[in-house]
């Protein structure tokens, strides 16, 4: 199969087009169905919104066994519950769909066909991670192209079949552990050219000038929890050069359960003048950034300046 090279802008503008899905023959709720006579293949949608779909895992009394190729494709659905038994997902089946996050596989699945989560490209809120809980499947190419960065999977059985680690069929793979991601919501989804993901100690969140004595508008930053296991120990510091120049609220709790979600808001507000810098310092026990360190920048200015 060969797919086309498919940014943001040209699904909102609409310059594209695939082949129809497979024809219908039942619909149930927002899932429309095909029935073969013994199992069912889900084929398409009607849902509208951004609320997590869950897949029934019987139809008419017969078990779903496959999702069909471009069944959610282009949907703006906010996550998928896949049920036990669904042993194939179809090529494209939840491609370039802007609001998933993390998807977990039951053990049941076999086969994942090509790009079938395939992000858009030049978009970075892409799929963060993947949760198998059986043996490695078989893949097509490239089912997760275009993933967020650091996308990884996650591998919950014991003494599975077909996974390497740390790395299989090219992506990052991880026994079961939390996995720590700060996301900025405030970044524009058409703005290809600044990531909405934090590298920690790379990515810097910064601040417009603000006069000696004033306060920014607070910025929001998302902790969400991509990983297979609980987020804890979670605490917020701020440290560096200026700590009193900043200021940060809102962490109302200290664990976050796999794809937990958890809001924080950070203020500038400068005590002097020239560049202000300091850093956001939060600590949880992801195995491999215990400290996620944001840098923070903003410029105080004195009242003439």
């Amino acid at each position: 199969m060969t797919v086309p090279k498919i940014t943001r802008l040209a699904f909102l503008t609409g310059s594209l087009a695939l082949a129809p899905a497979a024809s219908q023959a039942g619909q149930i709720g927002n899932f429309i169905y095909s029935d073969d006579g013994t199992s069912i293949t889900i084929t398409g949608n009607t849902f509208v919104g951004t609320k997590p779909v869950v897949i029934p895992a019987i139809i008419d009394g017969k078990p779903v066994r496959t999702i069909g190729p471009r069944a959610f494709a282009f949907s703006h659905i906010g996550g998928v519950t896949i049920p036990s038994g669904v042993t194939r997902i179809g090529e494209l089946a939840f491609g370039y769909i802007d609001n998933l996050t993390t998807v977990k596989f039951p053990p049941s699945v076999t086969r994942i066909g090509d790009y079938a989560f395939a992000g858009f490209e030049n978009f970075e809120r892409g799929l963060s991670s993947v949760i198998f809980t059986g043996n490695a499947p078989n893949i097509g190419h490239e089912p997760f192209q275009n993933a967020a960065p650091g996308f990884k999977i996650f591998v919950e059985k014991d003494g599975p079949t077909g996974f390497t680690v740390p790395r299989w069929n090219g992506y990052k793979v991880s026994r079961p552990a939390p996995e720590i991601e700060i996301f900025g919501p405030e970044v524009p989804l058409y703005n290809y050219f600044k990531s909405a993901y934090f590298d920690s100690g790379v990515s810097s969140l910064k601040f417009r000038n603000v006069l000696i004595g004033g306060n920014s508008e607070w910025k929001t930053l998302l902790i969400r929890n991509v990983g297979s296991r609980s987020l804890s120990g979670l605490k917020l510091k701020i440290v560096g050069a200026s700590p009193r120049d900043f200021a940060v609220k809102g962490l109302d709790r200290n664990q976050l359960k796999p794809g937990g979600v958890a809001v924080l808001k950070v203020r500038f507000k400068p005590l002097s003048h020239h560049l202000r810098t300091a850093e956001l310092c939060i600590t949880s026990n992801d195995g491999d950034e215990s400290q996620f360190i944001v840098p923070l920048r903003g410029r105080g200015l004195k009242a003439l300046e």
